[in-house]
């Protein structure tokens, strides 16, 4: 029987890192440097990339210049940074990260805080873990203009 796979968690460094490949695919440190959004020395960009390559969360192409790829996908990383917040914030619920939601400020905003979405998926049973009745907050939230 196969095991649960372990989580994958990733710095705030590499999400960045992470974040550049599955935008705009691979990229040579070069051309990752320069998408980058922010001033960042060069080789802290190759170190980043040869990091998240000898992790596995990287591939190195063979050919010249080096190009790397995203191994992984956004949702897994998503989905262990997730697991991170609900245990240690949350103690293990994911109602008091939900309530906060609206509050925001930058879902604010954006004058979307979300209930919607999250009472269409619940009705469609796309998250059935959050939608217990006990669980499900089924009121919407004033969103400060």
């Amino acid at each position: 029987m196969a095991g649960k796979s372990k989580p994958i968690k990733l710095s705030q460094g590499e999400m960045e890192i992470m974040n550049l490949l599955w935008q705009n695919g691979p990229l040579s440190i070069s051309k990752a440097h320069a998408a980058f959004d922010r001033p960042i020395g060069y080789t802290t960009i190759q170190t980043r990339l040869n990091r998240l390559a000898e992790k596995g969360t990287v591939k190195k192409s063979a050919e010249r210049p080096t190009r790397y790829e995203a191994a992984i996908s956004q949702d897994s990383v998503s989905a262990g940074h997730l697991e991170q917040l609900i245990e240690n914030v949350a103690q293990g619920s994911v109602v008091p990260l939900v309530a906060q939601l609206p509050f925001r400020p930058k879902i604010q905003r954006s004058g979307n805080c979300g209930a919607e979405e999250i009472h269409r998926c619940c009705r469609n049973k796309l998250i059935p873990a959050f939608c217990e009745p006990t669980l499900l907050v089924r009121q919407t939230y004033p969103v400060a203009s």
